[in-house]
């Protein structure tokens, strides 16, 4: 790639979030176990957030519910 090229390529924080709020509850459990304790803490933290909080878009809330009910059983 020379220098005008600009890298596409997903961080690795995209590539967590979109398994967190991929609806599917193998990807789900896979994401979240691929993290440290303490980053899990703070997902769920964050993913609370998302589900209780005004300011998150409808779809992105309905994804942080069902995140948090795979994760919480």
């Amino acid at each position: 790639m020379n220098s005008e090229e600009i890298d596409f390529s997903r961080s690795e924080i995209e590539i967590f979030w979109d398994g967190i709020l991929s609806r599917e509850k193998a990807t789900i459990l896979s994401t979240f176990l691929s993290v440290t304790l303490a980053e899990q803490e703070s997902c769920l933290k964050h993913l609370n957030r998302m589900a209780h909080e005004e300011g998150w878009h409808e779809e992105q809330r309905k994804s942080a519910q069902i995140a948090l009910d795979v994760l919480n059983r």
